[in-house]
């Protein structure tokens, strides 16, 4: 894959979970996983659960600039059957990915509280992720061996860039 000349390759395992209610939700695992994409300016995550005919697709806005990709204004819509209902949500964050920098996250469970009176959530369960960028000379990890919930907000519309801040460590590749 490709954003203007940089060379990118994405491994993922995620599992994205929405709850509706205390005893109404979906799960799409990583075996539903149909297509994570990213061209032109876009970043396309496609997931398909057959036997419940559920689906989901992230979709968001991707820059390329001098040396970092900036990941923006992602769209996160969901299906439970092809009959309901498809619901979306905005997330606003901004991300920037240096493209000397090979990424590594795992154990990280990202909750976004959307409906507390209701019970609406929606999970990113991220057991493994990895960004490589062509020619990277550093590695970034993250990885967590006990998991605990990281509560976000929806509305929020912060810049993350600087990932060491938040855990993890740099080395050189």
């Amino acid at each position: 894959m490709s954003i203007g000349s940089t060379n990118i390759s994405v491994e993922l395992d995620m599992y994205i979970q929405f709850r509706m209610s205390t005893t109404d939700e979906i799960t799409l695992r990583p075996a539903d996983i149909l297509n994570v994409s990213i061209g032109g300016s876009e970043l396309i995550i496609e997931y398909e659960e057959k036997i419940s005919d559920s689906w989901a697709e992230i979709y968001c806005h991707v820059s390329d600039l001098e040396n970092e990709i900036e990941i923006r204004g992602c769209l996160v819509s969901i299906q439970k059957q092809t009959n309901t209902a498809i619901i979306s949500y905005s997330i606003r964050y901004t991300f920037r990915l240096n493209k000397n920098t090979k990424y590594v996250l795992g154990g990280h469970y990202i909750r976004f509280l959307i409906d507390k009176d209701l019970g609406h959530l929606l999970k990113f369960n991220i057991y493994n992720l990895v960004i490589t960028f062509g020619g990277h000379t550093k590695t970034y990890e993250w990885t967590k061996e006990i998991s605990d919930d990281i509560f976000a907000d929806l509305e929020s519309t912060n810049l993350i860039s600087d990932f060491e801040n938040y855990g993890g460590q740099y080395t050189q590749a």
